[in-house]
């Protein structure tokens, strides 16, 4: 296959792995294909179809519920893809991360815990915890409770001043016009 043209070995192969995947009972024997394929396109230097079988590979560990080794090929093809920068394959890679991580019953809960303050997007819960929802890692990021100083409470009521000036100025315009 090394004489033939990338596009046409790519295609050709993911063609016959999608052949494969439809006999029923044959997991082991994909993932055996998967990796061996996996490895000869390491060996060939061709990223792109590498990191497709890969993403396969990790779709069926899912499949078979055997997350550990999932965790292992995933790891690597994020850092990967990352480094590529490859937006479209991180795309499809992330839920599968994220389903790996639920299949395990980690939620990443140590990634996600970050101490800064609320962001653009903000979840207030029961004036007790804040926090932002994060559905790509499954998540919630808790932040830190933060205190009132005076200094927030004047530039509330400051602000409140200024906004009754600014509606008895427009009441007034509204009279005159």
């Amino acid at each position: 296959m090394s004489s033939t043209a990338k596009a046409k070995t790519a295609k050709l192969i993911r063609t016959l792995i999608d052949f494969f995947s439809s006999i029923p009972g044959s997991e082991s024997s994909q993932k055996q294909v998967l990796e061996d394929n996996i490895a000869w396109a390491r060996q060939e230097k061709r990223i792109f179809l590498k990191q497709s079988l890969e993403a396969r590979l990790v779709a069926l560990h899912l499949e078979t519920q055997s997350y550990r080794p999932a965790l292992g090929v995933i790891d690597g093809l994020l850092k990967e893809l990352k480094r590529l920068g490859d937006k479209l394959i991180l795309t499809e890679v992330h839920p599968l991360e994220s389903r790996v991580y639920r299949g395990i019953g980690n939620f990443r809960l140590g990634s996600c815990w970050t101490g800064k303050g609320p962001g653009g997007s903000q979840m207030i819960l029961d004036k007790i915890l804040s926090g932002v929802l994060d559905q790509g890692r499954g998540c919630l990021i808790i932040f830190d409770p933060q205190e009132e100083d005076a200094l927030y409470g004047d530039a509330i009521k400051t602000i409140e001043q200024v906004g009754k000036v600014v509606d008895s100025l427009y009441a007034k315009t509204v009279r005159i016009a």
